[in-house]
């Protein structure tokens, strides 16, 4: 009867275990950079997500703010649409919401207040609904690699001290 090398591994196991290693390290490393990939994609949509969040509190709260809201009567509201650009008319002063590519910019008075970049978004303005007093501003940003997916960017504006109706 033979008896067993039991001093060590044999050359032929020590290969067999280096292949299962190897195999065991691809399969983590694919899984790890997969994870990776998604973590970047929650992270833009998040950072995008909040974004739209500041774009549409900002530019309502300085309209809103800039045109006395509540404590003084307003005597005209004029909202007019260009392709790219979006101009509010209360009294005298002029906002101006300019959408262009991947950036949103807001003029109060032709002074520059706030602007906006997105890194995988094409924006354009989608239109304005006006209703008496209210009226809702929709900017359209269509994400580049997808064209069938977007963010819609809703600036809800309501004018109580307006003694009329807003015009366009």
């Amino acid at each position: 009867m033979k008896r067993l090398n039991n001093k060590g591994m044999t050359l032929t196991e020590l290969l067999v275990s280096i292949t299962m290693l190897s195999v065991a390290m691809v399969l983590m490393y694919s899984l790890m950079s997969d994870l990776r990939k998604r973590q970047k994609e929650v992270s833009y949509r998040t950072n995008d997500m909040i974004r739209v969040s500041d774009i549409e509190y900002k530019l309502q709260e300085s309209i809103m703010k800039s045109s006395d809201y509540g404590r003084d009567a307003i005597n005209s509201v004029k909202i007019e649409k260009s392709s790219s650009t979006i101009t509010i008319t209360i009294d005298s002063k002029v906002h101006k919401i300019n959408v262009r590519g991947n950036t949103i910019s807001y003029d109060l008075d032709s002074a520059p207040q706030a602007k906006w970049s997105f890194e995988d978004k094409n924006c354009e303005i989608d239109n304005v609904n006006t209703s008496g007093k209210s009226a809702v501003i929709a900017i359209k940003c269509a994400v580049k690699n997808n064209q069938n997916l977007y963010d819609y960017i809703k600036i809800p504006l309501y004018f109580a001290g307006l003694s009329g109706n807003i015009t366009n």
